[in-house]
Parts: structure tokens; sequence; C-alpha cells
């Protein structure tokens, strides 16, 4: 994106949020780098995003309120059931699969790109209080399939500017680079494919091999089969072994829950 003269208060604001994202620890985002884009975007509320849209689960959610305060939270595989999210997520309608969709894991854009302020609150789904008419959101690829990000700041009044656009685009990376060292560990999950990963996450989340076939819809025979290919893949030969060597412990975000802090 061309044309943007920047500031030298710009600059250093701007330095400042790319330098904490180097200083990863505690939550998948530092506190201050939220806080930051919260500040520069002059948005009322920002947040971080997590999904598995294989297993289905939203893996980690972190936000700054309009007021400062701060919250996570993450959901389990049986959680997921009761989220009006998933119901929705691969209706094409609503855009929310369109990463998995179209395999565009990385961009930038406004929500008043695609739909009106209007459109957008009538097929909200939540208190209307919790609406905000304009959205910003960056997509941040994931190391496995069916896993990204999205790092996205709400306001109400006007909508976000070309420049706020690039801010965004200039910052993304930098907060990708710190998702990711805080993700870091073994990335063999890679090298299986979207049902074997959906499987191990069931294991993964404690999943008998009959629970798992339920679940997935297929049967129990299948699901096996699934587990020793991917044994076969991983070079492993226990459950055990190849959830820690496809997803590693630091995969697993914080337990569910709400912790709420002031400032």
């Amino acid at each position: 994106m061309a044309g943007f003269t920047l500031s030298a208060k710009e600059t250093s604001r701007l330095a400042d949020i790319v330098e904490t994202t180097r200083n990863s620890h505690g939550e998948p985002l530092p506190w201050p780098v939220l806080a930051g884009l919260k500040g520069i975007l002059n948005a009322d509320t920002v947040g971080l995003t997590s999904l598995d849209s294989v297993l289905p689960r939203l893996v980690c959610e972190q936000w700054v309120d309009p007021d400062g305060s701060t919250g996570v939270v993450s959901e389990t595989a049986e959680e997921s059931r009761d989220n009006p999210f998933w119901e929705r997520y691969w209706d094409p309608e609503r855009g929310c699969s369109y990463p998995d969709r179209t395999g565009d894991y990385d961009w930038v854009n406004r929500a008043s790109d695609e739909k009106s302020a209007r459109q957008r609150r009538a097929s909200f789904i939540g208190e209307p209080s919790d609406f905000y008419e304009h959205c910003l959101t960056g997509c941040l690829p994931g190391a496995t399939p069916g896993r990204y990000s999205r790092l996205r700041a709400f306001r109400r009044g006007s909508d976000f500017t070309d420049r706020d656009v690039f801010y965004m685009t200039l910052l993304k990376p930098h907060v990708e680079s710190a998702l990711r060292r805080a993700m870091s560990g073994p990335q063999h999950a890679r090298h299986l494919t979207r049902r074997q990963v959906q499987v191990l996450r069931l294991v993964q989340d404690g999943l008998t091999n009959r629970q798992i076939a339920r679940r997935v819809g297929v049967s129990e025979g299948t699901v096996h089969a699934h587990l020793v290919n991917s044994y076969t893949r991983l070079e492993v030969q226990s459950r055990t072994a190849a959830v820690q060597k496809a997803f590693g412990t630091a995969d697993v975000w914080p337990a569910a829950g709400n912790e709420s802090s002031g400032g």
C-alpha cells in the first residue's frame, strides 16, 4: 500500500508495538501488543481469535475491552457443539469459512468492504450491545491444516480508514511471528491429512475410537485406519506419541474459562 508518509510519532508508536511482539510470554500475545493496536487504530476493542476448523474448536480468544480490561477464553471439543458460531461457519453467505474454502489465509480487510453495517447486524448472533458497526480484520495463517487466527479491531462511529488498513498490514507479520513463537514446538501435523489431524485432535481431547467415530460420522474401523496411517507418517507407535509429535505441548492453549483484570 503506497501513498502514506508516517510522522515521527506514528513511526515511534509502530516501532513500540513491533518491539512488544518480540517479548512473547504468558498469553498467546503479550497484552501490550493488543493495547498498542487498540491505541494506534483508535479502536473500541481489539482481539485475537485462534480457530481449529477441523475439530472444530475455538482454540483461544484473547481481547482488550473499551475500558482496558482483558480476557481470555477457549473451548473444548464438547463445548464447541453448543457454539452457534460453528453452526454457521461453513455457510458461504456469512463468509466465516472464507480462508478454509479458498486457501487464502493472508489478508487484511474491513467488514464494510464486503457488507454494510445493516447486513452485518442482521446476521449478528449475540447481545445487541456487543455489536460494533465497523471491524478491521487481519488473517494469520497457522502451521497445521484448518488452524489459523484472526486479529480484529472493532469500533463504533466512523469506519476504519485506509491508513488503519496500512497499520494492520504492516504489523500483522510481526504479530504472526509472535504467535508462532508462542506456539513453537513440533510442527509435524502439517504432513497429515485434514481428517488425520481431526482424529488426532479428538484423541488429544481424550475421546476413545468409538466416541471419535460417532463424532466424525465414520466407522470405528475407519478411525483406527486413520490412526495407523498417522503413526506411519509420524513414525510413532502410540496415540500419545502421535499427539505429542503432531502438536507438541505448546500447541495447547489455556484451559476454557474467562479471566479478566483491570488495566
